[in-house]
């Protein structure tokens, strides 16, 4: 594998959320009433980069430790 950081973050996902006159909420309340999922992304030996996603950060977590020990050997 090419790099040494596998990271974590969040994949936005659905249509923006509307408040109770339906008009779309602004962006920083998105965290709170956006669907998302939890994404894994590395990059491989020959420079692509790669990603999974789930649904539980605990899941990811776990993922992102066990590629990250596969990384770190080499």
């Amino acid at each position: 594998m090419a790099h040494t950081k596998v990271s974590i973050t969040r994949k936005w996902y659905g249509k923006v959320p509307l408040d109770k006159t339906g008009t779309p909420v602004s962006r920083n309340l998105w965290p709170r009433r956006r669907k998302y999922s939890w994404e894994v992304r590395w990059y491989g030996s020959e420079g692509k980069r790669y990603s999974k996603s789930f649904k539980d950060r605990k899941e990811a977590d776990e993922y992102t430790k066990n590629l990250q020990k596969r990384v770190d050997r080499g």
